[in-house]
């Protein structure tokens, strides 16, 4: 409680020298980077990842616990606590429930940086099914956080021994494909996008089991992105959001709660 509490808190205002405020200007500057191909079209997202499931003879039910460590219980209030905030914009204690480890989340990143073009959601999708033995779930879980760690250097209190600096977050831009936009809005921030959708995709696979806590988090993350959007705009109003991250939000979202709803008929 007292770390999903402090995690809320922190996004009502900003610490000047925190990591998230210092990579501000770099986030903007990733964010007018012109669309250029592979994009993440919304038409291809989902049937590629049920490719892929298929390809790889995944079969449900979702196992609902952390892929490194089954003999534990993902706490809700860890998960929303870390997933509505990264860890270095507040000064709680690091969750110990949600966090995998960081040889994983060194090896997925990367795997990505390795790549010769930008790399597309369902390859990263890939990438992490081949880290976590093909979890759905720990895929998930995995993929939030390392792009998130990459997208806004700011979860290095969790892997402190990943290299990271402003170079890094900027060539992390060059790594990702971005996503398809209609709007001429003049902004396409991929990697804010690239761990909004990773976040959606978690918290709706995760908090899919029964009960209160479960329920609360599943209506908080339906509309959690105009949530983000009024808190940065109208109270934490030095640094609103660098775009409305919506239509990837929405679509993490989508894909989240169909894999949690996979059956053998969907899989044959």
């Amino acid at each position: 409680m007292s770390f999903a509490y402090q995690s809320a808190k922190s996004l009502l205002y900003n610490i000047p020298d925190r990591v998230g405020v210092i990579y501000r200007p770099i986030y903007e500057k990733n964010a007018l980077t012109p669309e250029r191909l592979p994009l993440n079209s919304e038409e291809e997202i989902f049937s590629s990842f049920m490719t892929t499931i298929r390809e790889r003879n995944i079969q449900p039910p979702l196992v609902s616990r952390p892929y490194w460590d089954t003999k534990i219980h993902y706490d809700p209030l860890e998960v929303f606590g870390a997933t509505i905030q990264s860890v270095d914009l507040h000064d709680a204690p690091l969750p110990t429930t949600v966090l995998p480890p960081e040889k994983d989340v060194a090896d997925f990143i990367t795997g990505i940086k390795s790549s010769s073009d930008k790399v597309k959601l369902n390859q990263q999708f890939n990438l992490a099914l081949n880290i976590t033995e093909n979890n759905l779930l720990g895929a998930a879980n995995l993929c939030w956080i390392a792009t998130r760690f990459m997208g806004r250097g700011a979860d290095q209190r969790a892997y402190p021994n990943i290299l990271m600096n402003a170079q890094e977050v900027r060539d992390w831009n060059n790594a990702l494909a971005q996503f398809e936009t209609y709007n001429n809005s003049g902004k396409n921030d991929s990697p804010g996008d690239t761990y909004y959708f990773w976040t959606h995709v978690f918290a709706a696979m995760v908090f899919s089991d029964q009960g209160l806590e479960n329920m609360l988090a599943q209506l908080a993350f339906s509309h959690g992105t105009k949530i983000m959007e009024m808190i940065r705009k109208h109270i934490a109003k030095k640094q609103p959001n660098i775009t409305a991250h919506e239509p990837a939000s929405e679509l993490g979202r989508t894909i989240g709660l169909a894999l949690t709803s996979l059956d053998k008929t969907m899989l044959s």
